[in-house]
């Protein structure tokens, strides 16, 4: 509580995707990143990912860590920046 924060947007009430961010010690955290299949490609986990960003920028950090638990090699690069 109060270092954590999930980010949930929807579209017309329906649940489209959510992030679980977190502010570390040194770092923030990303992680539960997901996007429902039927909205991916539609750039969603992109600004998430960049909402999360500028949020642990806003903390004063410029690391953050991520966990993956479900391997897609096609999206590991992806996250890698």
């Amino acid at each position: 509580p109060g270092n954590d924060f999930y980010v949930i947007p929807a579209q017309e009430k329906t649940l489209t995707a959510s992030v679980h961010l977190k502010k570390e010690s040194t770092s923030g955290y990303i992680g539960m990143l997901a996007v429902d299949t039927r909205f991916q490609n539609h750039k969603l986990g992109k600004k998430l990912l960049l909402f999360c960003e500028e949020q642990i920028l806003l903390w004063g950090f410029t690391k953050a860590t991520m966990t993956v638990l479900n391997v897609r090699h096609e999206l590991l690069a992806w996250y890698e920046r």
